[in-house]
């Protein structure tokens, strides 16, 4: 009879990443990084990490090192703890340990919304419009993708003609999320067909680094100089855009637009509207003529 392996802490983190090379590069990084933290913090601070010592006392410890020590922001504290939650529970499930010091209230994942940059679409259609030389416009393609059909640079790579159907008379496509295996079907719209008929149906795969470097200089060509403020300062549109305000001017141009927020969802994937909500950048007041139209049939008397 094979003897039952015994792990320890790391052995299993280390496991855990090799078993699941499946999952998007971003998710893996945070995997390694997480790690790397939790070795440096053991090394630093002589705290034993083990299944059973992470504990509350362990959490303001390893909180204190990555942003007093380290000088981390609360997001990338709250990224590790969200990483090790999800190491604990996996292998609590495994039946390696009983703690569940990680499942309580004050375990939690820390997080501060900053507001964040999105095109609207008379910006967008300055992109769309503007001169721009050979280099640039695999690029220029590549985001206005994003900006039309709501889906992450990961995602263009899977598009081909077999996953494209007419309904209803609109062209759709229907793809699983790469980042979340979700399977969705999205609209075409005529500028999004007219690129992905450009390609003959076999879009780039663009690196999202190169992306996020090439859109600040399409955005800065196409005159993008709109300021921009959130808590971390005062920039011009052009010199902060990245590829995945592609995806977040989608969202938040149809929710504008009027949309339900479901249907938006159906697209982007968002499980719930309130982490939906959170993700676009404006908001919209009622409109009271739809409102009103609801009462049309009562009689005053």
């Amino acid at each position: 009879i094979e003897p039952k392996k015994v792990y320890n802490f790391f052995e299993y983190f280390e496991e855990h990443i090799e078993g699941n090379k499946q999952l998007v590069k971003s998710t893996l990084s945070d995997y390694n990084q997480t790690l790397q933290a939790l070795r440096h913090f053991e090394k630093e601070i002589k705290y034993k990490v083990t299944f059973e010592s992470i504990t509350l006392a362990f959490y303001d410890k390893f909180k204190s090192f990555i942003m007093d020590k380290q000088s981390y922001s609360i997001n990338t504290f709250g990224k590790r703890i969200k990483v090790l939650k999800t190491i604990m529970r996996a292998s609590k499930d495994r039946g390696l340990h009983n703690n569940t010091d990680y499942e309580k209230r004050d375990f939690k994942v820390l997080s501060k919304t900053y507001k964040k940059p999105y095109l609207n679409l008379e910006e967008i259609d300055l992109i769309y419009k503007c001169d721009l030389n050979k280099k640039h416009d695999k690029y220029r393609d590549m985001f206005l993708l994003l900006c039309n059909l709501g889906i992450r640079i990961s995602d263009p790579p899977q598009i081909n003609k077999g996953n494209i159907a007419k309904i209803q008379g609109t062209n759709t496509i229907s793809i699983k999320m790469r980042k979340t295996n979700k399977q969705v079907t999205i609209p075409i719209n005529p500028i999004a067909m007219q690129i992905i008929e450009k390609y003959n149906y076999e879009l780039p795969n663009v690196s999202e680094q190169i992306l996020n470097k090439e859109i600040k200089n399409i955005c800065k060509i196409a005159g993008l100089d709109r300021a921009f403020k959130n808590k971390k300062g005062k920039f011009k549109l052009h010199d902060i855009v990245t590829s995945h305000d592609g995806r977040r001017s989608f969202a938040t141009n149809c929710y504008l637009s009027g949309i339900p927020a479901s249907q938006i969802m159906e697209i982007t994937g968002h499980k719930t509207e309130s982490s939906f909500l959170r993700y676009i950048q404006e908001t919209r007041t009622p409109q009271a003529p739809e409102i009103f139209k609801v009462f049309e049939s009562i009689e005053l008397k």
